[in-house]
């Protein structure tokens, strides 16, 4: 009877505990979803990982195909850097994907430093574009007309080549407005993506949490009578007649 006993109240504590961890879970799940709740952080980690080795294995050919052909050492040197940092960042995104795999968090640590050093050189790039747009550079065109026209015809070109000068210059404007605007766009992507790589890490962390506490509580709520031999009556009492 007190076996049966002890095993109601455990399964009523193992209900009311499981109904707790159910309660605390629905409002976590909400923070897993991204994409209009559509798609766990997860899967997003993963499509993320898949779509930066096309990028890295494009740029890859590419470094190769500039390696390959070019002879001058400035260009070679450069290629050269541009591959090893391929490499590491191949090998970031192989981290990640065996530790979502796996289901090892801290494989994803490499992969999260990548997305802070990415962010912070996409930053630098846009503020050293809008420093270069505002008061950076400046450029001076000095013309000379040599020619035996009249000096209206001189005027004419001389001014011809001053339009062409401005024209030039708004269209370094524009192009230095396009830049930090891409550079701006492409930091604002990378964060998202470092929150969602984040948040797979978080997820990762409470899974393995779970796995060992429900491990750990299994083995504390083992009863302990079940490990116990059986009590024998002691040779001093008696038997009642």
């Amino acid at each position: 009877m007190k076996s049966c006993k002890t095993r109601a109240k455990l399964r009523f504590l193992a209900c009311s505990l499981a109904g707790n961890v159910c309660m605390s879970v629905e409002p976590q799940r909400t923070k897993e979803q991204r994409c209009f709740r559509l798609f766990h952080v997860k899967t997003i980690a993963i499509a993320i990982a898949v779509v930066e080795i096309v990028i890295i294995l494009w740029q890859a050919l590419v470094s190769l195909s500039i390696l390959s052909s070019s002879s001058s050492t400035q260009s070679l040197l450069s290629s050269i850097i541009q591959i090893v940092v391929l490499l590491l960042s191949l090998t970031a995104i192989t981290l990640l994907l065996s530790g979502i795999l796996c289901q090892m968090p801290t494989l994803l640590i490499p992969h999260l430093l990548m997305q802070v050093f990415i962010i912070v050189t996409l930053f630098g790039l846009a503020l050293f574009s809008l420093y270069t747009l505002f008061c950076g550079t400046s450029v001076s065109l000095r013309v000379i007309v040599q020619s035996i026209d009249t000096p209206a015809v001189v005027w004419r070109e001389g001014v011809r080549s001053t339009v062409a000068a401005e024209a030039l210059s708004k269209g370094l404007i524009g192009l230095l407005v396009i830049v930090a605007l891409c550079y701006i766009l492409l930091g604002m992507i990378n964060i998202w993506t470092f929150h969602v790589v984040l948040d797979c890490y978080r997820w990762l962390s409470s899974q393995l949490e779970e796995k060992q506490a429900a491990l750990s509580s299994c083995l504390s709520s083992s009863p302990s009578s079940s490990l116990q031999p059986p009590l024998k009556p002691s040779p001093d009492e008696g038997t009642d007649l």
